[in-house]
């Protein structure tokens, strides 16, 4: 991890056996590139990465993620042939998600129950 991004502090991973190290720091820094101009800080963030065992599975790499701030929630999901590309395309729609807050409107999502 090269520590140069910040990242909310309790940010979680569900991982698969067969996602490496080098995944889940490529994933924790896109997390903290799109949430690092945000006017809100992240109350929580939940990242899942799959590889799919299936080799005849066109798209084996799979991304989920969760981020809640101020009692709403954005989710971005991608599935590529690998966890590189699983993880750029993750980012780019959890920024697309996250749009309206930057612009200081509210977010797309759902209201998280307390």
């Amino acid at each position: 991890m090269s520590g140069t991004v910040p990242v909310p502090p309790g940010m979680r991973f569900t991982t698969s056996k067969r996602v490496t190290p080098q995944d889940v720091d490529r994933a924790e820094e896109m997390v903290g590139r799109v949430l690092a101009d945000l006017p809100e800080r992240a109350l929580s963030v939940h990242v899942t990465l799959n590889r799919l065992a299936d080799p005849a599975a066109p798209s084996p790499a799979l991304v989920w993620v969760q981020v809640e701030l101020a009692g709403r929630c954005a989710n971005a999901h991608a599935a590529a042939p690998a966890m590189e590309r699983a993880i750029a395309l993750a980012g780019e729609r959890l920024r697309d998600r996250l749009e309206p807050v930057r612009r200081g409107r509210e977010c797309r999502g759902h209201r998280v129950s307390s």
